[in-house]
């Protein structure tokens, strides 16, 4: 409420000050635990927003959730940040199977992302498209030289 050149703020009311009018999309950033945990933690950090003024959401292997949104204060040499984050669970089994978890954040207008998955399954999933590769071109190799030494012996 605005009484001449005085501001009253209730004890609901909420300010935000930024600096100018930001274009760019604010850093996004996810944090998780490297153990394997019954339920793994992820949590999207969306620095320099605060969350009225974006829409942070997740997709985890193609479903979106919504997620805990929370405000976040940081002290930034000499000022005060406020940042965005959104938490979502993710159970151990859909993790270790290594599905795509990505942080979707909506501002002004335009969609910003990060994924992450776990890199353990990644790396058995590369050693398996490897193995596989090898294993189909030993394959070749030796059907190619038994054709060749049937082709010889018929001469």
């Amino acid at each position: 409420m605005v009484h001449g050149t005085m501001i009253v703020f209730g004890s609901g009311s909420t300010v935000i000050v930024t600096q100018g009018n930001r274009t760019e999309p604010p850093p996004v950033d996810i944090l998780w635990p490297r153990s394997i945990q019954p339920v793994i933690p992820l949590l999207c950090v969306v620095s320099g927003v605060a969350p009225s003024q974006v829409r942070v959401f997740w997709v985890i292997d193609g479903e979106e959730d919504s997620g805990l949104i929370q405000s976040l204060w940081t002290k930034d040499s000499d000022e005060i940040v406020e940042s965005t984050q959104n938490q979502v669970l993710v159970l151990a089994d859909e993790w270790e199977r290594g599905v795509v978890c990505t942080c979707v954040v909506e501002f002004d207008g335009k969609n910003t992302s990060k994924s992450v998955q776990n890199e353990e399954s990644r790396d058995v999933c590369t050693v398996l498209l490897y193995g596989a590769f090898a294993a189909g071109a030993g394959l070749t190799i030796i059907v190619a030289i038994s054709i060749a030494v049937v082709l010889h012996r018929g001469k």
